[in-house]
C-alpha cells in the first residue's frame, strides 16, 4: 500500500487489521531488555508519563508472548507501563509504579496471560538468579 493509503483509501486502509504489539514506556533512569525478542521496531518518546519523568516509549511488533527485564540505572524506584494489543482486539496494560530494584539486581515480567496470569513481576535483588520477592501491578487493564 503507498504510504498515503489512509487518506487516500480510508476504507481499506481500516480494514486492515493492526498488527500486534507492544508497548513499553517506563521512567527514565530505567533500562528494558526483551529477552526473547528476535526483532524490534522502531521507538519513539512519550510526553507524558508521569509528570515528575522523562521517559521513552518503544513499540515492538511481534506476537510472541515476551518477557522484560527491568533494571534500575541508579538504584532509585521505577516506573513502569507495558501495554500488548492482539489481533483479536484484546489489550492488556499493566502498570508498576515505585518498583523497587537494587541498582546490582533486576526485574522479570514474563507477559503472557496464560503463564502470568496475575502479571506479577518478580524482583531478584542482587541479580543472582533467584526471586527474592515479586509485586503484582498497580493497575491492570483488559479491553
Amino acid at each position: 500500500m503507498p504510504l498515503n493509503t489512509r487518506w487516500h483509501y480510508p476504507l481499506n486502509w481500516a480494514a486492515v487489521p493492526q498488527p500486534e504489539s507492544y508497548t513499553i514506556c517506563s521512567s527514565d533512569n530505567s533500562k528494558v531488555v526483551i529477552v526473547n525478542l528476535e526483532e524490534s521496531s522502531k521507538g519513539e518518546y512519550c510526553s507524558n508519563f508521569k509528570d515528575s519523568y522523562k521517559s521513552f516509549t518503544e513499540i515492538i511488533y511481534s506476537d510472541e508472548d515476551l518477557t522484560f527485564d527491568v533494571y534500575s540505572l541508579d538504584g532509585k524506584p521505577v516506573d513502569l507501563i507495558i501495554g500488548r494489543y492482539r489481533r483479536a482486539g484484546e489489550e492488556y496494560i499493566v502498570e508498576y509504579n515505585n518498583l523497587r530494584i537494587p541498582r546490582k539486581g533486576k526485574a522479570s515480567l514474563v507477559f503472557s496471560q496464560e503463564q502470568n496470569p496475575r502479571f506479577k513481576i518478580d524482583i531478584d535483588r542482587n541479580n543472582d538468579g533467584k526471586v527474592d520477592k515479586y509485586k503484582l501491578p498497580d493497575t491492570l487493564m483488559t479491553k
